[in-house]
């Protein structure tokens, strides 16, 4: 993997009622430094409840590292247009508790996409922290309007 290629950071951005969102530059970036298509898997995380997401090469290292049903049977691809925005696919949505407001996170060689509010539940006490200052932000934000 090149130099830059790994997704690091967080952002909330706004979910719409189809599900279309505008990935994160520091998640656009990266994948578009990994890959010339711009598809992007979401598949089920192995642990928690978010979406794990990646550029579709990535699947090699999940399948040895995780088994197939993870990998490809909880898992689907959609493609990012030139400004960024993608669909998140509806059962990733469900499946993940995603509504009006999705936190991502980056993870290294995949990035994490959560419901805010199950991410101030979690057990990781940064992914709480991370989650709580973003929702604290979008709050001034709307208070500013």
């Amino acid at each position: 993997m090149e130099v830059g290629s790994f997704f690091g950071g967080n952002a909330l951005v706004p979910v719409d009622a189809a599900g279309r969102v505008g990935l994160p530059p520091f998640i656009r970036d990266t994948l578009v430094r990994r890959s010339e298509s711009r598809r992007v898997v979401f598949g089920a995380h192995e642990r928690d409840t978010c979406v794990s997401a990646y550029n579709p090469a990535y699947r090699a290292f999940l399948f040895d590292r995780n088994g197939s049903r993870l990998v490809f049977g909880f898992a689907e691809e959609a493609e990012f247009d030139a400004r960024g925005r993608i669909v998140l696919p509806a059962m990733m949505r469900w499946k993940a508790r995603i509504g009006a407001l999705a936190l991502f996170v980056g993870t290294g060689g995949a990035f994490e996409i959560w419901n805010p509010e199950l991410a101030l539940e979690a057990g990781d006490p940064e992914l709480r922290q991370m989650a709580e200052y973003r929702l604290n932000q979008q709050e001034r934000k709307e208070e500013a309007r």
